[in-house]
């Protein structure tokens, strides 16, 4: 077990770490969409099961992957950006000998 979510700050704050990596997260879309549910401001917050088991399945892959790796000098590199009115980001990715992405340190 790797804790268990209290409350829709924490359900938010775990979604919003894992965004960033969502590209390298199979189905991430799909197995957090009962995390999604434990949002909703009007609802009652019940952390049940059905959510319980997709945020731990999420926290194994993402322990188990090597989800960041070291830039290697023979691909090149690709940076990605987004602006908004609230918030600037980037990444920097490159792709492997098999053509697979990966986040950069």
């Amino acid at each position: 077990m790797h804790g268990r979510l209290n409350n829709p700050f924490e359900v938010q704050q775990v979604l919003g770490f894992y965004n960033d990596y969502h590209h390298f997260i199979l189905k991430y879309s799909e197995k957090e969409k009962p995390l999604m549910r434990l949002k909703k401001k009007d609802e009652r917050f019940e952390c049940e099961a059905e959510q319980q088991l997709p945020f731990e399945i999420t926290v194994t892959t993402f322990k188990a992957a090597l989800l960041l790796r070291y830039p290697q000098h023979l691909s090149e590199p690709i940076l990605w950006t987004d602006v908004s009115p609230y918030v600037y980001a980037a990444g920097l990715y490159q792709n492997d000998d098999r053509r697979v992405l990966h986040h950069m340190v």
